[in-house]
């Protein structure tokens, strides 16, 4: 009788745990949740030599993880929210505590899709798209907000700070995302990889880019490779900065010629 109820103990706690999912772990694979999590409606996949650990009290929901190719690992801390979205880690991920990752009001998954290494800090509200390829590295601090249809592309180096504002529909890249070839090598390779167009096989040019901490990024602003943006500073509406240093405290415009600003604050 003991056993019958410990059986039945165990399976309803998994049956609870995975309700409407989806959960393949390869031989050698490795998969460890916490106490108290809820996964529903979800699609988890850990390659062989790969781990994914999710810890207590984490929720996701309706979102897809995989973790490919050999070492691969995907760290999820606790008390932290995956809805609607979609990570493929080919690298290694690390989520700290309290962390939301979600679409917020698009109709687009949040997707990071990681071909390198990232660590993202605590109590960060994230949305939009996250790329790494070529091996690249990105760092995100503790209570950042990062709105929809936002989108970084690390192909190197990206570093965002701590108590930051980004607004909607922001481009934040370190590389060029493409290599500029002589008109006969590009249609030799669109002719080859149709219908993947703008295929690359190539690492494109790139440059680190930092952004300190406490900073505003409006709406549409594009920081692009090369550009290091202080502590405290503003980036004004639809501004790009693209291989300029923006010291402490500036505010920054969109304007013939980029201006700076002492901020009063």
């Amino acid at each position: 009788m003991l056993k019958k109820v410990i059986k039945n103990f165990f399976f309803i706690r998994w049956k609870y745990i995975f309700k409407g999912s989806i959960v393949i772990v390869k031989k050698g694979g490795i998969l460890n949740i916490g106490k108290y999590c809820s996964i529903y409606r979800s699609i988890i996949k850990v390659d062989s030599c790969c781990s994914l650990s999710i810890s207590d009290s984490s929720t996701i929901a309706k979102s897809r993880l995989y973790v490919i190719n050999k070492n691969s690992s995907l760290l999820i801390g606790k008390h932290n929210t995956v809805t609607n979205s979609q990570v493929v880690v080919n690298g290694n991920l690390c989520i700290g505590d309290e962390n939301i990752l979600e679409n917020g009001y698009s109709y687009r998954n949040f997707s990071i899709c990681s071909d390198g290494n990232i660590s993202i800090g605590n109590r960060n509200r994230l949305r939009g798209r996250i790329w790494l390829r070529y091996g690249g590295s990105l760092k995100i601090g503790d209570y950042n907000n990062i709105n929809e249809d936002s989108e970084i592309r690390c192909d190197e180096s990206i570093t965002v700070g701590s108590f930051n504002q980004i607004s909607y529909e922001c481009m934040i890249w370190d590389t060029n995302t493409h290599n500029i070839y002589p008109a006969e090598k590009r249609r030799a390779l669109a002719e080859s990889k149709y219908p993947c167009y703008g295929y690359e096989f190539e690492k494109p040019k790139t440059k680190a880019v930092c952004i300190g901490d406490d900073c505003w990024i409006g709406k549409r602003v594009s920081i692009l490779k090369g550009a290091t943006i202080g502590n405290r500073c503003i980036i004004g509406f639809g501004t790009t900065v693209s291989n300029q240093v923006i010291p402490n405290n500036k505010t920054v415009t969109e304007q013939k010629i980029l201006k700076l600003y002492d901020n009063q604050i």
